[in-house]
């Protein structure tokens, strides 16, 4: 989903030449930065993995670079992937489809092989780059091998025919490719293949989660990540792919063709930015091509006999989700007031805006057609009581709505399935955590705890820069300077060792226990953090039980049709 995130330490660290790397890809010279707190790692930028997908490589799944024969000067980030509106004038950063590469990130401190993280970043599958990530705190506080991976976004990396003229995926299948030239490299950098975590957030955790699920990303990474993002959302599965083709085709003048490859060879010949204007505001997204994603994900989770023999219980997971994850509407409602001077985001609370407009789409996206007894419901659920000539509603009732059901129910759902281990053979862990924060340099600013995506400064390291990219200006107090430590010490203790309990067990009193079917524990994650039990339970119940239930009851009273998909989540029945 949409965010803009840090540009970290970039301008404001010293830097000289890093160890020269031979590898099996070939020789790479990077850089060794120093940050502000005197601490040094090498940085290798912009190492190509696959071949430009231009040309006739459009529309296709990657293909592998075959490395080089001389000296790569991996000194500096590449451009990101063709993509519009993230933030990138102000930094000067050039976009391109000749985008992907990956960087990797090393301690300084030698030793053995280290464990490593490979970062998938979000950003609704069309936006997002490496140049915003720059794993600095990961690396030097935690002694891992961080890996910042591109990939094709938008209609670039996610157009999609239903067959085999453009099925779809690029971008996931990019994903692909850069963990297994992970596999094939990462020794060389110092890190251990065998001992691989992708992480994620948003996009990139449903990135993580459909890896997951996939046949083709079986044995390529030993742990998983999630952070506010699981395949079992609604939005984690594109089933109106048809309709998106139909659009972009028609904006760029090559619809009305005989047949689909015509139409892909008429998109084929089409300038970048020319496809780029044409499908600015159009979500894309994963689909099933029945290559990556045979089925869809909510279909694959709900089958023990196809996840047992993929893997699925043997991977170590570990699920996040904020506590007002629906502050995304804000950021996004702001964002677009910018670029068209509007004024969208002051009606988010309109009880009209609600009705006519969020609760519809959320509907039409979750079950695939609108119902208005399912609407009321929803309504009477989150709003009740109303005033008869009430006009707004208070804006985290309508927050809590987007975000119960667009990320914190999937992620319980995944969760359920996966910590069903025991009863499949498995020996994957699965750890649960709630960032139940409330920023103090957001104090008086209006955000109401964390919203979708402010976990990254955390993430990444809390600074001036980093917040003030989320206009959330205030003073970084130690307490949460002390937060930050805390939480990349837990991403990263379980990247290492598959529990992350020792990193908090001093703080939390106790040790942190696995999600399970019987008590759902989650470590309640703020400057006083608790270990708690079934996260949100009405609010999730909901979601998960009842709503499937009465849609199933309305589908058999009405016999409705459809508006051409079904729904795309689990949450369907």
């Amino acid at each position: 989903m949409t965010q803009c995130i840090l540009y970290l330490l970039l301008f404001l660290c010293y830097t000289e030449a890093a160890p020269l790397i031979s590898s099996p890809w070939g020789k790479i010279q990077g850089i060794t930065k120093t940050t502000p707190a005197g601490k040094t790692y090498n940085a290798y930028y912009a190492i190509p993995y696959a071949l430009p997908p231009t040309g006739k490589l459009r529309f296709r799944a990657p293909s592998p670079h075959p490395g080089v024969k001389g000296v790569f000067q991996a000194l500096r980030y590449g451009p990101v992937c063709t993509q519009l509106h993230f933030g990138f004038g102000s930094l000067n950063v050039p976009w391109s489809e000749d985008c992907l590469t990956l960087g990797v990130h090393v301690p300084t401190s030698g030793g053995s092989a280290k464990s490593v993280m490979v970062w998938i970043h979000g950003g609704s599958f069309k936006s997002g780059g490496a140049p915003l990530y720059e794993p600095a705190k990961l690396v030097t506080e935690q002694d891992v091998i961080v890996v910042v991976v591109q990939y094709r976004l938008g209609v670039f990396g996610f157009l999609s025919t239903g067959n085999a003229e453009a099925p779809g995926n690029f971008g996931l299948l990019d994903q692909v490719l850069a963990l297994e030239w992970v596999q094939k490299n990462i020794a060389s950098f110092g890190g251990d293949p065998n001992s691989v975590t992708i992480v994620g957030e948003s996009a990139g955790s449903a990135s993580v989660s459909l890896h997951t699920l996939s046949p083709r990303s079986k044995g390529l990474f030993k742990r998983a990540i999630m952070q506010s993002g699981a395949a079992t959302a609604y939005w984690a599965n594109d089933e109106t792919y048809r309709e998106k083709l139909y659009s972009v085709s028609s904006a760029v003048n090559c619809s009305g063709k005989a047949t689909d490859k015509q139409t892909v060879a008429c998109l084929r010949g089409q300038p970048a930015s020319v496809l780029l204007s044409a499908t600015d505001r159009q979500d894309a997204g994963p689909v099933v091509d029945g290559y990556f994603m045979p089925n869809n994900p909510g279909a694959l989770i709900k089958n023990a006999t196809y996840l047992s023999d993929l893997g699925f219980y043997d991977v170590d997971t570990m699920l996040g989700v904020n506590n007002n994850e629906g502050g995304l509407l804000l950021e996004n409602a702001e964002a677009f007031d910018r670029q068209d001077n509007t004024s969208t985001a002051k009606t988010l609370n309109y009880i009209f805006v609600y009705d006519n407009k969020l609760i519809p789409k959320l509907l039409l996206s979750t079950y695939g057609q609108y119902d208005a007894l399912l609407a009321d419901v929803i309504s009477y659920e989150y709003t009740a009581p109303r005033t008869e000539n009430q006009k707004l509603l208070d804006i985290n009732a309508v927050f809590h709505t987007y975000g119960d059901v667009s990320f914190v129910a999937p992620a319980v759902a995944y969760a359920r399935r996966h910590c069903d281990k025991g009863n499949r053979g498995g020996t994957g862990n699965t750890y649960f955590y709630y960032f139940n924060h409330y920023p103090s340099f957001a104090a008086g600013s209006g955000t109401h705890g964390m919203y979708h995506a402010f976990d990254l400064p955390y993430m990444f390291g809390l600074s001036s820069i980093s917040v003030s990219l989320f206009g959330l200006l205030g003073p970084i107090t130690p307490e949460e300077q002390t937060l930050s430590s805390t939480y990349v010490n837990f991403l990263a203790e379980f990247a290492k060792t598959g529990n992350p309990s020792s990193a908090v067990q001093q703080d939390l009193g106790s040790t942190w226990t696995q999600f399970d079917s019987q008590d759902e524990t989650y470590l309640s994650f703020t400057t006083n953090m608790t270990l708690e039990h079934h996260l949100q339970a009405k609010r999730v119940f909901f979601w998960l039980q009842l709503m499937p239930e009465l849609f199933k009851l309305e589908r058999a009273k009405l016999a409705a049709p459809s508006t051409g998909h079904q729904g795309t989540g689990i949450l369907v029945g």
